[in-house]
C-alpha cells in the first residue's frame, strides 16, 4: 500500500514515515505543497497525509487541485499543528487563520476580516 506524506516539518514527517513503514507501507515524503501535488498527480497513492500550512502551495489548495475520486473530505473541522501540537479548528476559525496568514504583513481593517470570515 502506497502512502504520501506532505509536510514541511522533517522530524514529524520522518517519524510518521517510520511508523507506517514498520506496518508494511511504502511511504514517500514531499516537503512542499507544489512537490506534493506533483507527486500525487503522477503516482497512484492509496492515502495522502497532507499538512495544511505548507510552503509554495497550502494543503487546502493541493487538495482542491487533486482529483480525489471517492474520497470524502470532512470540511466541518480542520486539524492544524503548532509546534507539533494538534489543534482542531472549525471551518470559520480556519478561514480566519488562513486570511490572517495570507495577510500577515498587511494592516487589515476589522470590517475586512469580518466580511471575509
Amino acid at each position: 500500500m502506497g502512502l504520501l506524506i506532505v509536510g514541511d516539518d522533517k522530524k514529524i514527517s520522518r517519524a510518521v514515515k517510520l511508523g507506517f513503514e514498520l506496518e508494511g507501507f511504502a511511504v514517500d515524503i514531499a516537503e512542499t505543497g507544489t512537490y506534493g501535488y506533483d507527486m500525487a498527480s503522477t503516482t497512484p497513492y492509496d492515502a495522502i497525509i497532507l499538512d495544511v500550512m505548507l510552503p509554495e502551495m497550502d494543503g487546502l489548495k493541493v487538495c482542491r487541485k487533486l482529483t480525489c475520486g471517492s474520497l470524502v473530505i470532512n470540511t466541518q473541522t480542520y486539524e492544524v499543528t503548532r509546534s507539533g501540537t494538534p489543534i482542531t479548528l472549525t471551518k470559520r476559525e480556519f478561514s480566519l487563520l488562513e486570511y490572517l496568514v495570507k495577510n500577515k504583513n498587511k494592516l487589515v481593517k476589522k470590517e475586512e476580516i469580518i466580511n471575509h470570515v
